[in-house]
Protein backbone atom coordinates (compact mmCIF):
# COMPACT_ATOMS: atom_id res chain seq x y z
CA UNK A 1 0.00 0.00 0.00
CA UNK A 2 0.99 3.43 -1.08
CA UNK A 3 0.16 6.48 1.35
CA UNK A 4 1.19 9.92 0.23
CA UNK A 5 0.16 13.35 1.81
CA UNK A 6 0.40 16.93 -0.25
CA UNK A 7 0.23 19.93 1.31
CA UNK A 8 0.06 23.65 -0.27
CA UNK A 9 1.97 25.26 2.46
CA UNK A 10 4.78 24.26 3.80
CA UNK A 11 5.91 20.68 3.81
CA UNK A 12 4.50 17.67 5.89
CA UNK A 13 6.79 14.56 6.53
CA UNK A 14 5.71 11.23 5.06
CA UNK A 15 7.27 7.82 4.90
CA UNK A 16 7.67 8.09 1.12
CA UNK A 17 8.28 11.54 0.38
CA UNK A 18 8.17 15.86 0.78
CA UNK A 19 5.69 17.02 -1.78
CA UNK A 20 4.41 20.59 -2.41
CA UNK A 21 0.77 20.57 -4.56
CA UNK A 22 0.42 24.44 -6.10
CA UNK A 23 -2.93 24.34 -7.75
CA UNK A 24 -5.56 26.73 -6.84
CA UNK A 25 -8.59 24.60 -9.00
CA UNK A 26 -9.53 21.15 -8.90
CA UNK A 27 -6.94 18.87 -11.37
CA UNK A 28 -8.07 15.62 -12.73
CA UNK A 29 -6.10 12.39 -10.90
CA UNK A 30 -4.44 10.11 -13.12
CA UNK A 31 -5.93 7.47 -14.75
CA UNK A 32 -7.10 4.44 -12.49
CA UNK A 33 -7.46 6.79 -9.30
CA UNK A 34 -10.30 8.20 -8.59
CA UNK A 35 -10.76 11.98 -6.61
CA UNK A 36 -12.25 12.54 -3.66
CA UNK A 37 -13.26 15.81 -3.02
CA UNK A 38 -15.10 16.65 0.88
CA UNK A 39 -16.16 19.35 2.58
CA UNK A 40 -18.19 19.89 5.39
CA UNK A 41 -19.80 23.25 6.71
CA UNK A 42 -21.80 24.20 9.86
CA UNK A 43 -24.88 25.70 9.24
CA UNK A 44 -26.74 26.22 12.65
CA UNK A 45 -26.02 27.22 15.99
CA UNK A 46 -27.77 24.16 17.02
CA UNK A 47 -25.26 22.08 16.04
CA UNK A 48 -26.60 21.20 12.35
CA UNK A 49 -24.01 21.13 9.98
CA UNK A 50 -23.40 19.48 6.10
CA UNK A 51 -21.22 17.24 4.61
CA UNK A 52 -20.12 17.39 1.19
CA UNK A 53 -18.75 14.63 -0.97
CA UNK A 54 -17.66 14.01 -4.92
CA UNK A 55 -15.78 11.45 -6.80
CA UNK A 56 -14.40 12.28 -10.01
CA UNK A 57 -12.68 10.11 -12.51
CA UNK A 58 -8.90 11.23 -14.39
CA UNK A 59 -11.77 12.70 -17.38
CA UNK A 60 -13.28 14.90 -14.70
CA UNK A 61 -16.67 13.04 -14.81
CA UNK A 62 -18.56 12.96 -11.82
CA UNK A 63 -19.34 9.33 -10.52
CA UNK A 64 -21.31 9.62 -7.18
CA UNK A 65 -22.01 12.81 -5.10
CA UNK A 66 -23.57 13.23 -1.62
CA UNK A 67 -24.78 15.71 0.47
CA UNK A 68 -25.85 14.82 4.26
CA UNK A 69 -26.98 16.66 7.13
CA UNK A 70 -25.94 15.93 10.43
CA UNK A 71 -25.51 16.79 13.78
CA UNK A 72 -22.48 17.43 14.98
CA UNK A 73 -21.23 20.81 17.01
CA UNK A 74 -20.23 23.63 15.67
CA UNK A 75 -16.20 22.56 15.80
CA UNK A 76 -14.98 22.99 12.39
CA UNK A 77 -12.33 20.15 12.91
CA UNK A 78 -14.58 17.49 14.11
CA UNK A 79 -16.81 17.95 11.19
CA UNK A 80 -14.34 18.52 8.77
CA UNK A 81 -12.98 14.87 10.63
CA UNK A 82 -16.95 13.40 10.24
CA UNK A 83 -16.45 14.90 6.34
CA UNK A 84 -12.86 13.05 5.68
CA UNK A 85 -14.45 10.01 7.63
CA UNK A 86 -17.19 9.86 5.75
CA UNK A 87 -15.80 10.09 2.51
CA UNK A 88 -13.33 7.74 2.86
CA UNK A 89 -16.22 5.37 3.70
CA UNK A 90 -18.14 6.00 0.63
CA UNK A 91 -14.84 5.51 -1.65
CA UNK A 92 -15.12 2.04 -0.21
CA UNK A 93 -18.32 1.45 -0.36
CA UNK A 94 -18.19 2.59 -4.51
CA UNK A 95 -15.61 -0.53 -4.57
CA UNK A 96 -12.90 2.05 -5.36
CA UNK A 97 -9.58 0.73 -4.59
CA UNK A 98 -6.87 3.80 -5.56
CA UNK A 99 -8.44 6.81 -4.06
CA UNK A 100 -7.39 11.07 -4.25
CA UNK A 101 -8.20 12.89 -1.37
CA UNK A 102 -8.74 16.64 -1.48
CA UNK A 103 -10.39 19.00 1.41
CA UNK A 104 -9.79 22.19 2.02
CA UNK A 105 -8.67 21.79 5.81
CA UNK A 106 -4.83 21.82 5.99
CA UNK A 107 -4.56 20.89 9.65
CA UNK A 108 -6.54 18.15 9.28
CA UNK A 109 -4.63 16.63 6.30
CA UNK A 110 -1.79 17.17 8.18
CA UNK A 111 -3.15 15.21 10.99
CA UNK A 112 -4.38 12.70 9.20
CA UNK A 113 -0.83 11.64 7.65
CA UNK A 114 0.88 12.14 11.15
CA UNK A 115 -0.51 10.43 14.45
CA UNK A 116 -2.82 12.84 15.52
CA UNK A 117 -6.02 10.98 15.65
CA UNK A 118 -10.01 12.23 15.78
CA UNK A 119 -12.23 9.23 16.65
CA UNK A 120 -13.93 9.37 13.78
CA UNK A 121 -10.29 8.53 11.44
CA UNK A 122 -8.26 5.49 12.07
CA UNK A 123 -5.51 4.41 9.92
CA UNK A 124 -8.10 1.07 9.12
CA UNK A 125 -10.03 3.01 6.88
CA UNK A 126 -7.36 4.29 4.79
CA UNK A 127 -5.59 1.07 4.47
CA UNK A 128 -8.31 -0.41 2.70
CA UNK A 129 -7.32 1.18 -0.25
CA UNK A 130 -4.22 -0.29 -2.50
CA UNK A 131 -3.44 3.55 -3.24
CA UNK A 132 -4.27 6.34 -1.01
CA UNK A 133 -3.55 10.18 -1.40
CA UNK A 134 -4.55 13.05 0.41
CA UNK A 135 -4.08 16.78 -0.74
CA UNK A 136 -5.05 19.91 1.13
CA UNK A 137 -6.49 22.03 -1.62
CA UNK A 138 -7.24 26.05 -1.52
CA UNK A 139 -11.58 26.46 -1.49
CA UNK A 140 -11.11 27.62 -4.90
CA UNK A 141 -10.81 24.09 -6.05
CA UNK A 142 -13.07 22.80 -3.41
CA UNK A 143 -16.13 24.38 -5.06
CA UNK A 144 -18.59 21.48 -5.91
CA UNK A 145 -17.94 19.95 -2.47
CA UNK A 146 -18.42 23.04 -0.50
CA UNK A 147 -22.00 23.36 -2.53
CA UNK A 148 -23.11 20.03 -1.52
CA UNK A 149 -22.20 20.48 1.75
CA UNK A 150 -24.71 23.51 2.02
CA UNK A 151 -27.14 21.73 0.08
CA UNK A 152 -27.67 19.51 2.95
CA UNK A 153 -29.56 22.59 4.83
CA UNK A 154 -32.44 21.60 3.29
CA UNK A 155 -32.33 17.55 3.66
CA UNK A 156 -33.53 15.13 6.95
CA UNK A 157 -30.88 12.87 6.44
CA UNK A 158 -28.84 12.33 2.69
CA UNK A 159 -28.62 12.13 -0.37
CA UNK A 160 -26.19 10.09 -3.10
CA UNK A 161 -26.37 10.95 -7.11
CA UNK A 162 -24.75 8.23 -9.63
CA UNK A 163 -22.81 9.46 -12.42
CA UNK A 164 -25.96 12.17 -13.43
CA UNK A 165 -24.87 15.48 -11.57
CA UNK A 166 -27.60 17.75 -9.27
CA UNK A 167 -28.56 20.61 -11.12
CA UNK A 168 -27.35 22.71 -8.72
CA UNK A 169 -23.86 21.68 -9.28
CA UNK A 170 -23.46 21.04 -13.00
CA UNK A 171 -21.77 24.50 -14.14
CA UNK A 172 -19.87 24.84 -11.31
CA UNK A 173 -18.24 21.44 -12.13
CA UNK A 174 -17.72 22.63 -15.61
CA UNK A 175 -16.85 25.88 -14.24
CA UNK A 176 -14.33 23.88 -11.50
CA UNK A 177 -12.91 21.31 -13.73
CA UNK A 178 -12.39 23.90 -16.90
CA UNK A 179 -10.90 22.21 -19.92
CA UNK A 180 -9.56 18.47 -19.28
CA UNK A 181 -6.99 16.88 -21.29
CA UNK A 182 -8.47 13.52 -22.23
Amino acid sequence: MHIFCIKIVGYMRMDASFVRAKESRWCPPPPGVYKINFHGFSFSEFGDAGIGIVVRDFRGDLIAAMSRKVKYGSFPQSIEALAISLGLRFGHDLGLTRVFMEGDSAKLGSDLCSKTSYPLLNKESIEKYEFFKFAYVKEEANLVAHKLACYAVRLEDFIVWMEDPPDFIVNTLALDAGPIKK
